[in-house]
């Protein structure tokens, strides 16, 4: 069941997908009636499931979804892959491939895989301050604050010579 994502407590399960491209705005109208109907039929172990479904910046697609009783059935999350996956071959886009890495550069949003994101390092283009897409978070209280966050404050530190 659809409801606003302000609604959502704040240990939502969380599920971030970083899009292979920007997404146009009558993309994300298709999306967000696909999504809703998604969501409308989403059940786990029989019962609805309250969930929101986001599209920041026409660059990633965030699903969140109330826990009962603290899980999800894994028939619910194979269901909300298989949605993802039907998104990536309807509009074209690659949503799965977790070796994309998404950084903002000015007010823009760039993304690169991680062998270019090490070179981007080296050549000093992103450093500890960089704003990066934490795509590790699994709460909406994490995404609410360590999602969008300096490079040294997420598992991209892992990379940088502090």
């Amino acid at each position: 069941m659809e409801v606003p994502f302000s609604k959502l407590p704040q240990d939502s399960k969380i599920w971030t997908y970083t899009t292979s491209r920007e997404l146009t705005d009558d993309e994300i109208n298709k999306l967000r009636s696909y999504s809703s109907y998604f969501l409308e039929k989403w059940t786990s172990h029989g019962m609805e499931i309250e969930a929101s479904v986001l599209f920041p910046y026409n660059h990633f697609i965030i699903i969140c979804a109330k826990q009962v009783n603290k899980s999800l059935s894994g028939c619910s999350i194979d269901d909300s892959i298989r949605f993802i996956k039907k998104i990536e071959d309807r509009f074209d886009l690659i949503l799965l491939d977790r070796n994309i890495i998404a950084f903002k550069d000015g007010s823009r949003i760039k993304k690169i895989d991680l062998e270019n994101f090490k070179k981007e390092i080296a050549r000093g283009h992103i450093n500890s301050n960089t704003i990066v897409f934490n795509t590790l978070i699994n709460t909406k209280e994490e995404y609410e604050t360590v999602w969008e966050v300096s490079a040294s404050k997420s598992w991209h530190s892992n990379f940088l010579k502090l």
